[in-house]
């Protein structure tokens, strides 16, 4: 059997993380020009080609005919991780062969510290960001799913104000997993919201309300998603996002802002999927201007119990 090799040439932080060597697992699926991977331990890492953008999850590979080699590849196929190099082995067709011993390591984690200062400045550029969410067009599909999730989503907000946690994971396990494809607009709503209640906390103390949020959304999407989606959700609780939302996040923190640049940056993600990119811009513009955050539960505490059994 022959082989064929592709180059890397920038890999996320977290895929660095999964590919250790020694690491297996096997193709997921496969759409135009990504290749989405899963290991045995549950990790998913998405193969891109071309103008792809960088994220947590992804391997961008170099020009050349990547694209093809990846897209032909069916679900199932094996994959095995060697020292500065990921395996592919069809049964039928050639092996590919990923050189990832020149793939620079993209850090993927949003820089909290700094923007968390910014977050007034962030907060006031939000109607701008929510405007041109509003007037974007042809972002339509999905929307039989609309009534469910405005309905859970404000039951999210409603119970997000008032500290109440049962509620909250109701209302988080009605949206988890809510629409279709690979990444439901019902997690993608998730994701966004979960960035933007991080930007509501105090100097200080990033990720003390928001990650206990996002244990109770990642303990829901272990039974209601699918793979791939909870694997972005994994990534939202972290606070790491693609590189897109490095881009907007850095323009709605300027002082004073270039609307321009802010309008491209928001129709970048927009251009996320037919529904995705809106649905985590929405549910971000909601975590972002929620202010009140509920006090995470104690251990021992008979709330904890409930909401997290």
């Amino acid at each position: 059997m022959s082989e064929r090799t592709v180059i890397a040439r920038s890999i996320g932080s977290r895929a660095a993380r999964a590919l250790r060597p020694g690491t297996t697992g096997c193709v997921l699926a496969c759409f135009p020009r990504v290749c989405d991977l899963v290991s045995d331990e549950g990790a998913v890492i998405a193969l891109a080609d071309g103008g792809a953008e960088k994220g947590p999850l992804t391997v961008l590979l170099g020009p050349g005919p990547a694209g093809g080699l990846i897209e032909g590849l069916p679900p199932g196929t094996g994959f095995q991780v060697g020292k500065g190099e990921l395996r592919l082995t069809p049964s039928s067709l050639s092996r590919v062969r990923v050189d990832l011993s020149g793939a620079a390591c993209w850090e993927s984690r949003l820089h909290w510290e700094a923007l968390q200062p910014r977050h007034q400045q962030i907060r006031s550029n939000a109607g701008l960001v929510s405007r041109t969410v509003r007037k974007a067009q042809g972002i339509g599909s999905g929307l039989r799913w609309e009534r469910r999730l405005n309905q859970a989503s404000e039951a999210i907000l409603k119970a997000q104000c008032a500290g109440d946690w049962n509620a909250m994971r109701a209302a988080v396990r009605d949206l988890c997993g809510l629409g279709e494809g690979l990444t439901p607009q019902g997690d993608d709503w998730l994701a966004g919201w979960l960035q933007g209640t991080r930007l509501s906390e105090s100097p200080g103390h990033i990720g003390w309300a928001s990650g206990a949020l996002g244990a109770l959304v990642l303990d829901v999407a272990s039974e209601r998603t699918t793979v791939l989606s909870r694997a972005y959700l994994e990534c939202a609780a972290a606070g790491e996002a693609p590189e897109s939302w490095h881009l907007l996040l850095s323009q709605m923190a300027q002082d004073p802002v270039d609307e321009r640049a802010l309008d491209g940056a928001t129709r970048r993600i927009l251009s996320h999927g037919a529904t995705s990119g809106r649905a985590m811009l929405e549910g971000f513009l909601a975590g972002l201007g929620s202010g009140l955050l509920p006090r995470p539960p104690i251990r021992g505490e008979k709330t904890l119990s409930i909401a997290m059994e």
